[in-house]
């Protein structure tokens, strides 16, 4: 593909603030692939320092909702859902974390993206312990309650969950919603997690410019030059590249322990946001927004 200056095609930002979440089935499972054995550390060379980096969490499972797009059809991976999906990303997600420090946990969900906006905002969260024998996590999460936005709120009792042989954990919890009575009624999830993998490493990309997009009603796909991701040892990473060779359009960023990214380009003065995730081919990926000089662009990839 011919690569396009990034000088003249300055990229995009998704905007974030809001609420919402949908009922989702179960998910769409995946043994992860590149992820350590059960019991050993997570680890990765940290260019800067040269030393190893160990991180924070034992283990760590997510759940991303695919959602439809407007016409409602199903999608069942997440570029698409960022492509064409009705909330242009995830509309929620699960997390469960296992911290090694005293054998914590900490769990719950999040809303994420709603019409184009990226929330990435609690609507319930819990904590626990755990415990592993053979290679399987038994997982003890305390009671919570469910405020569903708009709806009401709905308890849910102490939970037992444990991982099954391909690195999945299903966690079943209920949320409400209101009867043709108007009465509060349970609205019950079954959800399946997959294993989150390490998201150090470098990573090929691709860039669009939506401005061009939307004026000429085409668009061109370009090579990113780089990008590299390190791990820090809190859980979070790291980002360096460039999106193009010039230098003009090198960027820094950071991952939160969510997949959350938020970067700039400091010679375009311009800014960057959106979610590196674990997709179903168990390996990582990533899309975000960027901004810079009054034009959008998106660029996505995954590991190489």
């Amino acid at each position: 593909m011919k690569k396009i200056s990034f000088a003249l095609l300055p990229l995009a930002l998704f905007a974030m603030v809001s609420c919402g979440g949908t009922p989702a089935s179960t998910g769409n499972p995946t043994t992860s692939a590149g992820t350590t054995t059960a019991g050993d550390a997570t680890t990765v060379e940290a260019t800067t320092t040269e030393e190893v980096t160990q991180t924070v969490f034992e283990k760590q499972y997510t759940f991303f909702s695919y959602g439809s797009t407007a016409e409602g059809e199903e999608l069942d991976n997440l570029y698409d859902t960022f492509e064409k999906g009705k909330h242009k990303g995830p509309n929620y997600m699960l997390y469960i974390n296992l911290l090694k420090d005293g054998n914590k946990v900490e769990a719950g969900r999040k809303t994420m993206y709603y019409t184009g906006i990226l929330a990435n905002k609690s609507a319930f969260s819990t904590v626990g312990t755990w415990t592993v024998a053979d290679g399987v996590y038994t997982i003890n999460l305390d009671a919570f309650t469910y405020n569903v936005q708009g709806t009401g709120e709905w308890e849910n009792a102490a939970n037992t969950l444990t991982t099954a042989a391909d690195g999945t954990v299903t966690w079943t919890y209920e949320g409400c919603k209101k009867n043709e009575g108007g009465e509060l009624v349970a609205n019950p999830y079954e959800t399946k997690l997959m294993e989150k993998v390490n998201f150090a490493g470098e990573y090929s990309g691709t860039y669009y410019s939506l401005t061009d997009m939307e004026a000429t009603g085409k668009r061109t796909d370009n090579v990113m030059d780089s990008m590299e991701v390190v791990a820090v040892a809190d859980g979070t990473f790291t980002v360096t590249g460039s999106v193009e060779d010039s230098g003009i359009s090198s960027f820094t960023g950071t991952i939160d322990t969510f997949g959350v990214f938020v970067g700039e380009t400091p010679r375009l003065g311009g800014t960057m946001q959106g979610l590196f995730y674990t997709e179903k081919d168990g390996k990582p990926h990533f899309y975000f927004n960027l901004e810079a000089r009054e034009r959008q662009s998106i660029a996505y990839g995954t590991s190489i």
